[in-house]
């Protein structure tokens, strides 16, 4: 007898364990909440990735292009900088022993193309950046190449003449966030030293006087 009501007790122990169903729920939507925040922590770490990855590729991009630029300005005979309709446009001579034209070649702007070599895009390592397709819209805003030194920095003309500061500023726009856009500018100072090798000096027109 003794043994029937210990066996009852026992069975009726195991019957109460376990989860209920609205325990069993409650479990499942606080697991799909977690992972949920998870995911969505996630994809921000990505899109944050794709944009960092995208801003350092836009510098790459501008920044080699101006090395191409104060590069051709440093070796140029001589330089000629106009205003076009969208932005400056510089004109780089270079000249054969006779003192005639060898090369010109020149660059200039444009806001969906971005920094044009004979009006054509640069062609630089990697995907173009100002193509229409993709998951931001990158403008240039701003190209300019003007004189960087005035009568208050130096009395030297020659000095003055020589040297510049290259400019560009671009947007950047996101496709898929319209809150987030940009403003990036890129400044470098240039010295045209082939021009000012050949170019009289302040003390020659002096000698001349």
């Amino acid at each position: 007898m003794s043994f029937k009501w210990n066996f009852k007790k026992v069975l009726k122990k195991n019957t109460q364990s376990g989860f209920t169903l609205v325990e069993l729920m409650a479990a499942i939507i606080i697991s799909l909440s977690v992972f949920w925040g998870i995911m969505n922590l996630y994809v921000d770490i990505v899109k944050n990735q794709v944009k960092d990855q995208t801003m350092a590729d836009i510098r790459f991009n501008l920044s080699s292009a101006m090395d191409m630029i104060s590069s051709d300005v440093r070796n140029a005979d001589s330089i000629s900088i106009s205003t076009t309709t969208y932005s400056k446009k510089i004109d780089l001579y270079n000249f054969d022993r006779n003192g005639d034209v060898e090369e010109l070649h020149s660059y200039s702007a444009k806001n969906d193309l971005g920094i044009l070599y004979n009006d054509e895009p640069i062609i630089l390592p990697g995907r173009h950046l100002f193509d229409s397709e993709g998951p931001y819209e990158i403008t240039i805003e701003d190209f300019d190449c003007k004189l960087a030194l005035n009568i208050y920095n130096t009395s030297k003309r020659n000095l003055r003449d020589n040297f510049f500061d290259l400019i560009v500023e671009f947007k950047v726009k996101s496709n898929s966030d319209n809150d987030y856009e940009k403003i990036f500018t890129f400044e470098k100072q240039v010295f045209a030293l082939n021009q000012f090798s050949i170019t009289k000096s302040d003390d020659d027109d002096l000698e001349e006087i």
